[in-house]
């Protein structure tokens, strides 16, 4: 039987997230047909903030493809969520055939497909590493800030820490505190110049190399609503913000970022399911005005949120990452 525990240790493992993974307890089951209901556990469950139903399996032997999926539309119509299949026992070959069906699920520790959430891991072990990274390793929103800035706009390897934060607006403490934590990490050092220390980082390229193992996805949860809570300042995010700087087409529903702290100060608002929802609106940990141009959230930011995503979401963010002279090594 799968172990809950284990899922979401593998889940936080995955998002990089402390409770991404919020199991509420038993969903309703009362108008599904019993042979159904004695095939999985269902559960309520919030994964990054979206409320879903995990379908877990109850049985070694699991059923054939063509039932599963028969399964999963029936009870995504009745339970008015998305459903995702959660078993230990679903092998490679059946995994691979609902991920061709476009079914989410999830193989604890092997595998997951979250087509909802643009996520597609066949093999976390890489980004569980990032997750598990030391918390001296670990930066703070300005840290990255300027860290993104610099594989962007090349525009701070020569300056001071006071011409930074002059330039900046935030308090010399803030900016200092940000530099130790860069330096600490070994994203950039300190050059002494008379009086002065000088800011020094590696060419882009070895910067973007160094960078990627240590900048965790900003975002938190996303959320599915009717209207934009008022007044909350939002940036251009996912696949909208990938659709206005490649090829990629724009989904039906236009996806926002905002700040925990922001989204904290106005009115919450219900969401609603997918096919009535006007507007994704994603929750970042990290504050996207910070690094955002013109209204749309900065393009590293855009592909630690969405690496994992589907191949065309891929192939689009390889070829936004060229435009800055940044390989994707690190898929």
């Amino acid at each position: 039987m799968t172990n809950e525990t284990e899922i979401t240790k593998y889940l936080e493992a995955i998002t990089g997230k402390r409770g991404a993974l919020r199991i509420e307890g038993v969903s309703s089951a009362a108008e599904l047909p019993r042979y159904v209901t004695g095939l999985y556990d269902l559960k309520d469950v919030v994964l990054l903030g979206i409320p879903i139903v995990f379908a877990i399996l109850r049985s070694a032997t699991v059923s054939s493809v063509v039932d599963l999926e028969r399964h999963y539309k029936m009870l995504k119509g009745r339970v008015k969520k998305e459903v995702v299949y959660v078993g230990d026992d679903i092998t490679t070959r059946t995994a691979e055939r609902l991920l061709r069906r476009r079914i989410p699920h999830i193989v604890t520790g092997r595998q997951l497909f979250l087509p909802f959430l643009l996520l597609d891991i066949k093999s976390a072990g890489a980004r569980i590493q990032e997750a598990e990274l030391p918390e001296s390793a670990k930066l703070g929103q300005w840290a990255e800030a300027l860290v993104i800035r610099q594989m962007l706009r090349k525009d701070l390897d020569g300056v001071t820490g006071a011409e930074v934060a002059r330039d900046t607006g935030v308090s010399a403490m803030t900016i200092q505190r940000a530099i130790n934590q860069l330096a600490s990490a070994n994203l950039c050092h300190l050059e002494e110049q008379g009086r002065k220390k000088i800011l020094r980082f590696d060419d882009v390229q070895s910067l973007w190399d160094k960078a990627a193992k240590i900048l965790l996805p900003p975002l938190s949860m996303t959320l599915t609503l009717a209207e934009m809570p008022e007044g909350l300042e939002t940036f251009v995010s996912g696949t909208s913000a990938l659709a206005k700087s490649t090829l990629l087409a724009d989904d039906a529903i236009p996806v926002f970022a905002t700040s925990h702290r922001n989204y904290s100060r106005v009115a919450r608002m219900e969401q609603v399911p997918l096919e009535d929802a006007k507007l994704r609106l994603e929750i970042w940990d990290r504050d996207p005005a910070l690094t955002a141009e013109e209204g749309v959230v900065d393009p590293i930011s855009l592909y630690s949120n969405m690496r994992h995503g589907d191949e065309r979401v891929r192939i689009a963010l390889s070829e936004l990452l060229r435009k800055f002279g940044l390989g994707d090594s690190h898929d």
